[in-house]
């Protein structure tokens, strides 16, 4: 019956909208459909997602605001994570949990409802974040599974988001944050600043910090989503935070990522490339650099095994992703400095294609960011010489090619 209701509804959608603020049977019709998006069952919930994304594409007044807030209300309990996802408490499967398949079906209704969410945002833009912001702050539900739907709703509308619509969602989201430990609101927490870093990034001291501080606290867990968000945060962070706070901030960083995947230490070092990159002062930039490099160089004093110095050179190179037409820069004082350090781990592995390879990457990379004076005429006549007489390396002449360009170099 839902399956036939939500067809007809759609393939009339604009006859439908247009007679539904008439009370017409047309409104009848979209009443029966919001009662389906209620429905215990979300296979049949989902059922639904087509004919509201395109009952929202249609409106042309907001004549449809009431029952598209209605339908926002639905999908709040039909996203709260099911009892029976976790064993109560504990976080861990028991028996009568959810099955693999089962799982994967839920995180698709979610991701589903998600995109029809989305199509509500452009009707109803402010008034979108307004309900939120309200239910967040009126609800007397207040298990963890009620508020993390609500803020997962939130980040439905991220795509699209207008910064003056967050003014009051991104107090009462964090006010959320600071009051629940259960893993699945983290993450979501987590997701909401990485979504909405832009904004944030744009917020006082405070709240730019605290940010910070919440995801580091997971990525020293080994959270790569929350790597990502760091990296976000430090993107769009254009706040006034103290000189001394955001060293402080690289010195925690860099002494809590010994344990941790490269995948996360790259990303923390390419938010502090932006922390970094970010300061309005030479200075500054440079002391947040040497702490960024100081254990990395130290590192390379120590090389031992091949993936060993990938593992730095990835981090190394990290270090200035941020830093591309950038002024004022300190990297080409910094380089100066550390670049014979470089070109030593060169002269050591000149013979290993991976290093080679790696290193081609950095001094790219350092070309774009601090300038082609940091490599120095004598690394590329070296490199160039070893990569002419190796046929081996035939696949990194455009690198070279292009270094060799840069400085004028003829070979």
């Amino acid at each position: 019956m839902v399956k036939l209701a939500v067809g007809f509804a759609d393939s009339q959608i604009n006859l439908v909208v247009q007679q539904v603020p008439q009370g017409s049977n047309a409104l009848r019709l979209v009443h029966f459909i919001l009662a389906a998006s209620q429905h215990p069952n979300r296979e049949i919930v989902e059922l639904t997602f087509e004919f509201w994304s395109s009952f929202a594409n249609r409106q042309n007044d907001r004549s449809g605001d009431e029952l598209l807030v209605s339908f926002m209300d639905a999908m709040i309990p039909k996203l709260e994570y099911p009892q029976d996802y976790f064993q109560f408490g504990n976080y861990v499967f028991n028996n009568n949990s959810l099955d693999t398949e089962e799982k994967d079906q839920f995180h698709k209704f979610r991701v589903d409802a998600s995109d029809t969410l989305l199509s509500v945002y452009y009707v109803l833009l402010s008034k979108y974040f307004t309900h939120m912001t309200q239910t967040l702050r009126s609800t007397r539900d207040f298990r963890w599974q009620r508020l993390e739907s609500c803020i997962y709703i939130v980040c439905a509308a991220s795509d699209a988001a207008r910064c003056e619509e967050l003014n009051d969602i991104i107090p009462a989201v964090i006010e959320i944050a600071q009051k629940f430990s259960e893993p699945q609101i983290k993450q979501t927490n987590i997701r909401f600043i990485g979504l909405y870093a832009n904004y944030l990034g744009k917020n006082n001291a405070q709240v730019v910090l605290w940010a910070l501080q919440y995801v580091l606290e997971h990525v020293k867990n080994g959270d790569i989503q929350a790597s990502k968000s760091f990296v976000n945060i430090c993107e769009a962070s254009k706040s006034n935070m103290d000189a001394n706070v955001w060293s402080s901030l690289a010195e925690t960083c860099v002494s809590n990522m010994n344990n941790l995947p490269i995948t996360i230490t790259s990303n923390i070092y390419e938010g502090l490339s932006y922390v970094a990159a970010n300061a309005n002062h030479v200075d500054v930039q440079k002391k947040i650099l040497y702490i960024m490099m100081k254990p990395i160089l130290e590192q390379f004093q120590n090389i031992k095994t091949i993936d060993h110095i990938l593992v730095e050179l990835t981090k190394f190179k990290a270090c200035f992703k941020a830093f591309e037409n950038t002024t004022p820069s300190a990297l080409p004082l910094i380089m100066t400095q550390v670049w014979p350090t470089i070109e030593g781990l060169f002269a050591n592995f000149r013979h290993q294609e991976v290093v080679v390879q790696k290193l081609c990457e950095v001094a790219t990379c350092i070309s774009l960011s601090a300038g082609d004076d940091c490599l120095g005429d004598k690394f590329i006549h070296v490199m160039c010489v070893v990569l002419f007489s190796n046929n081996q390396y035939g696949f990194l002449m455009d690198t070279i090619g292009y270094l060799a360009r840069m400085l004028s170099c003829w070979y």
